[in-house]
């Protein structure tokens, strides 16, 4: 059973600045962990991507007007598509990791299909308050390439709007999210990343305290 298999993965999803990148990384070390960031298999399930199965992760590339242009909802409706199509890949290469060693594996998750293969106390989401992810999305390293291609677009202003909206949080989904009995944690203005550390390590059932480890401090 593909529960069974994957009983050795912890799951952090969630938001864009929620922190899932740094908890996850701080869980890996800490605990001797496996860090598996989804962002970061972007490209390769792109190639493994074959237009029958994945047409979201396939769909035909129109240029950056329009890609910028399409509201918040409709970038957000493809975005979910786009992660649907990129799950089961996400599993196939967690089981090609093998069992060995714990892994944490770290990214925006469908939560229905989540607690399919996983069990409440493995998963847990992370959401900022919408102004924390206002005043951070676009101030990310990682952005700022983006940040630069927009603002040499037609309407700047919009494109940006448009970006932060598809990446607000969503009140249904985090809805969703609970009562599907997952982890619900938030991300605020000065919150302390040892507490929140700490609150996950209880949550999955991990010691806080590991050979002398500060909690991230």
């Amino acid at each position: 059973m593909l529960a069974g298999r994957l009983s050795h993965v912890l799951w952090i999803g969630g938001g864009a600045c929620g922190g899932k990148t740094t908890m996850a990384g701080l869980l890996a070390a800490k605990h001797g962990m496996v860090h598996y960031n989804c962002d970061e298999q972007a490209a390769q399930y792109r190639e493994w991507a074959n237009p029958a199965d994945h047409p979201a992760i396939l769909k035909p590339f129109l240029g950056w007007e329009w890609y910028f242009g399409r509201s918040g909802a409709e970038l957000a409706s493809w975005l979910s598509e786009v992660l649907r199509e990129q799950f089961p890949m996400t599993l196939v290469d967690l089981l090609r990791l093998g069992s060995r060693q714990p892994v944490v594996c770290e990214g925006i998750f469908p939560a229905d299909v989540l607690r399919r293969i996983a069990p409440p106390g493995r998963t847990a989401f992370i959401y900022p308050e919408p102004e924390l992810l206002r005043e951070q999305y676009f101030a990310r390293e990682d952005k700022q390439d983006m940040l630069r291609l927009i603002d040499q677009l037609s309407d700047p202003s919009r494109f940006r709007q448009n970006v932060l909206d598809c990446a607000m949080p969503s009140p249904v989904e985090i809805a969703s999210a609970e009562a599907l009995g997952i982890k619900i944690l938030y991300r605020k203005r000065g919150s302390d990343p040892a507490e929140m550390l700490a609150q996950l390590e209880a949550h999955f059932g991990l010691p806080t305290q590991t050979n002398g480890a500060d909690c991230g401090r």
